[in-house]
């Protein structure tokens, strides 16, 4: 993870006291209706409700749903944590302790000497796994099976499968995040010992594979910064996030992006010579998509099938706790802080290719309020989003439903700026035309009321658009609805059959051009 993560960490639990939880109702801490909306920002149709929170989880770093049908948080500092839903309404009545590790986030005043004398089994716990109704769990070092004794329903050994894993020669970099794979192999992610080179040990910056017991240990692909979570598909691919480099020197001028890459057995990702895209050449692995330097890509999963509709199926979920680095932080430069979603398509030689699109975001105008950690698919097709500093857990479901904006009585035709030719002469051809696989505006928006039409006429646009939604020009509103079809639906139409893909199609350019030309296609002269 992000060196500068834990940093945040170390004093967050120095600084947070903890009450050690057996079995705690947490109904007291329900919110009215289980409303989220005003805490999180999520895409016309979806609803984003409070799955569980009000609970001290010691700083959580990945959710898993267990073959209990349970939902399950492992903390950094080792503590597993058992969500339970019991009356079936979508929130989290009950929390047990899984397994405590006796570990800093339980020091008060009060039990110091006390909690100094109990064992501390984990530390830097960031990987969690359950196969076979086994859960292995991977902190520094080393993963680990955790093992129930006495069938009480409470783990209580720890059991290490594999030991003597790189972890923490470089701030933060470690064995990461595990999943098992179709083979029935374990996979991990291991972080360089560095930030950008040289390498010192032959198990770094790489993707390890070993069999359940941990024997066979080996070297699946290298060239990884530091993979910090990973995921397999149903068709058994693997899909991995990698950091990017924070320290600028005389060797890295520039800050590089992070990456989603397609994990496939010996391939080597560059690290440390190439960052991003290879240049020609180069015989490394291109990512699948390039997100932005420090968003700090932390917690995948994998999307299916499912409720959401198909333009939000078939990728992966990223959970991007945001920008931590002190070279960006220092430049009032802050990327991620977001749930992003990146559409998996192969091409014919077997490569994947996917642009990422902002799906979950702050709802409060303060993008750090929004850290996510980790991400999963529930057994009910819903997205779970856990939260680094308040431990709250969304939900994300999709039910398309979406209220219609209702015209205001009053037009509002502000004037719009001068545009030269040439421009609405290139609106138009993306008008009539299309572009980049997206379809042509006219395919579906006749301008002779035809009542058959898919969408509404754009006749007269700009008087109705400046009315819509108040406070917003007609040019804000054409823009948003463009880059999000269902943000105002039009009574009477499926804002749905709408691609969602001109956000990536269009560059801004022809976005502006497109708009232009739309907000003049007066009454008169709609033909």
């Amino acid at each position: 993870m992000r060196e500068h993560l834990i940093r945040y960490a170390l004093l967050l639990i120095a600084l947070l006291p903890g009450i050690r939880v057996i079995s705690v109702s947490a109904q007291d801490n329900l919110p009215a209706s289980h409303e989220a909306a005003a805490l999180l920002r999520v895409p016309p149709g979806f609803e984003a409700t409070i799955y569980a929170e009000g609970q001290n989880f010691g700083l959580p770093t990945q959710i898993a749903f267990g073959p209990d049908g349970n939902l399950y948080v492992l903390s950094l500092a080792g503590s597993l944590y058992r969500l339970i839903d019991a009356d079936g309404d979508d929130y989290a009545e009950t929390v047990e302790t899984a397994f405590w590790d006796g570990d800093l986030n339980y020091i008060t005043e009060q039990n110091v000497e006390q909690v100094a004398q109990l064992p501390d089994q984990l530390y830097h716990a960031v990987g969690l796994a359950f196969h076979d109704d086994q859960v292995f769990v991977s902190d520094s070092g080393r993963i680990s099976q955790l093992i129930d004794t006495n069938d009480d329903g409470t783990y209580d050994t720890v059991k290490p499968i594999v030991t003597g894993l790189v972890s923490l020669q470089y701030e933060g970099h470690s064995n990461n995040g595990i999943a098992f794979g179709p083979d029935g192999k374990l996979y991990v992610g291991v972080g360089a010992t560095s930030d950008h080179g040289p390498l010192h040990d032959p198990l770094e910056a790489a993707i390890l594979r070993m069999n359940p017991d941990g024997s066979g240990l080996e070297v699946f692909a290298s060239g990884l910064r530091n993979p910090y979570d990973l995921v397999f598909t149903p068709e058994g691919d693997l899909f991995a996030t990698d950091n990017n480099p924070t320290e600028i020197d005389r060797t890295l001028r520039f800050v590089p992006p992070e990456e989603l890459n397609f994990i496939e057995q010996g391939q080597d990702y560059g690290f440390p010579r190439v960052f991003g895209s290879p240049p020609p050449g180069d015989a490394s692995a291109a990512p699948v998509t390039e997100f932005y330097p420090s968003v700090t890509s932390a917690g995948i999963d994998y999307y299916d099938d499912g409720p959401f509709p198909a333009a939000w199926r078939e990728g992966v979920y990223v959970a991007q706790w945001g920008t931590g680095a002190d070279v960006m932080v220092n430049r009032n430069l802050g990327f991620g802080f977001a749930v992003v979603f990146v559409p998996l398509a192969k091409d014919a030689q077997g490569r994947y290719h996917g642009d990422f699109v902002e799906f979950a975001s702050s709802a409060t105008g303060r993008a750090a309020d929004f850290r996510p950690i980790d991400v999963t698919i529930g057994p009910d097709g819903a997205l779970y989003i856990i939260e680094f500093f308040s431990s709250r857990i969304f939900r994300v479901t999709y039910s398309g439903v979406i209220a219609p904006v209702e015209a205001t009585a009053e037009a509002s035709a502000e004037p719009l700026p001068a545009v030269p030719p040439e421009v609405l002469v290139r609106g138009q051809t993306l008008f009539n035309n299309g572009a980049r696989n997206a379809p042509a505006c006219v395919s579906c928006h006749r301008l002779d009321g035809d009542p058959n039409s898919l969408g509404p006429s754009l006749r007269g646009l700009r008087d109705r658009a400046g009315s819509r939604v108040p406070g917003m020009s007609a040019v804000e509103y054409v823009r948003l609805s463009i880059l999000n079809p269902q943000a105002y639906a039009v009574e009477g139409y499926n804002a749905s059959y709408m691609p969602q893909i001109y956000g990536q199609a269009l560059s801004d350019d022809d976005l502006d051009a497109l708009i232009a030309f739309v907000l003049r296609l007066e009454v008169e002269n709609a033909g």
